[in-house]
């Protein structure tokens, strides 16, 4: 049974998606990766909504062109001193 998963890493300087695939021997193959520069993030806090958002919807939709799934679900990293 394949097996896919998807982690997205929103950071000050860039936002990447990636999307893999884990075969029968638990092994995992990248599929997809979709990295762009990181907006609206100022020392990993959010500062606009909008263009974080926009850079994040462009990472996905470079990761899903480039491994060919539609993603609906993912682990996401956000990282920063206001994290708990």
């Amino acid at each position: 049974m394949e097996r896919t998963l998807v982690g997205i890493d929103v950071g000050t300087s860039k936002v990447c998606a990636l999307v893999a695939e884990i075969d029968a021997e638990e092994r995992m193959h990248v599929v997809g990766v979709g990295i762009v520069p990181s907006r609206g993030l100022r020392k990993g806090v959010i500062v606009n909504v909008g263009e974080a958002m926009t850079a994040i919807a462009e990472a996905i939709d470079i990761a899903e062109r480039l491994s060919g799934y539609q993603i609906e679900r993912a682990f996401v990293s956000v990282s920063g001193g206001h994290v708990t």
